[in-house]
């Protein structure tokens, strides 16, 4: 069993029943703290306390209720409160009233007959029960965390389309200013009139066209066909300009 310390409630109104399970625990030397019940109610009252335990193990028939009420009552305790239900374990003086698959399928883990032997397995399957359980739990802590992201990239996407046009409308604008540019080249300017022309079209592209290549390699995430086709088309029209400009200034240096 290892040095892990298992927290266990035991549900059994049976004192025989009950230093059995302490001559277990004494015999084997396990890391069980544990705690017993020896009622339905008395089980529900622990549990309200809001304890953490890492197993129940309950006898199948108790003095105010049996297996099938015990898994109700955890059931409706786990749906109306904040409470985690741990594995169960049932255990059964005969098997004659039980339908094990029924036990099963209504939340226990693992159901035992209290034969000659059933104690000898007992503490290997406590274990295997709160392994499983534990691998449960980080499953749908991964599964949570996974979904968060999932609707977090969904709305940057949305957030990013509406960018994406805004980039898109920005450098049409850019384009149109730069239309007139061979007319600009046949007038008359000074050499920092030119420079200051060519500054105020060349930073914003700087800007822009680094942030459209973070989407373009989906840095921020997965783009569908249509974001990816306006993005190849506004990156196109960035560098098509700043060609435009980078000619631009050679001519003007040139001269």
């Amino acid at each position: 069993m290892g040095t892990q310390n298992y927290q266990l409630l035991v549900v059994e109104d049976q004192k025989r029943g009950q230093e059995d399970f302490k001559e277990l625990v004494q015999k084997q030397k396990l890391s069980y703290d544990f705690t017993i019940a020896g009622s339905v109610q008395e089980l529900k009252s622990i549990l309200q306390q809001k304890k953490d335990f890492d197993l129940i193990l309950t006898d199948d028939q108790l003095v105010d209720g049996n297996a099938y009420d015990i898994l109700s009552l955890l059931s409706d305790l786990e749906d109306n409160t904040k409470i985690q239900i741990p594995p169960i374990i049932v255990l059964s003086k005969d098997d004659h009233d039980i339908n094990v698959p029924d036990i099963i399928k209504k939340g226990a883990y693992a159901y035992f007959l209290k034969d000659h032997e059933f104690l000898s397995f007992l503490p290997v399957t406590i274990k295997n029960a709160i392994d499983h359980f534990e691998t449960l739990k980080r499953w749908k802590k991964t599964e949570s965390l996974i979904d968060n992201l999932y609707h977090q990239l969904n709305d940057y996407i949305e957030k990013g389309t509406g960018e994406i046009e805004a980039i898109h409308k920005n450098l049409e604008q850019n384009h149109q200013k730069l239309k007139p540019m061979d007319r600009l080249k046949k007038t008359t300017f000074s050499k920092t009139d030119l420079d200051n022309l060519s500054h105020k079209f060349r930073t914003p592209l700087n800007v822009i066209l680094p942030n459209i290549q973070m989407l373009k390699d989906q840095f921020f995430g997965t783009l569908n066909g249509v974001q990816m086709e306006r993005i190849d088309h506004i990156f196109h029209q960035g560098k098509e300009l700043l060609s435009m400009i980078e000619q631009f200034d050679c001519k003007t240096n040139d001269k």
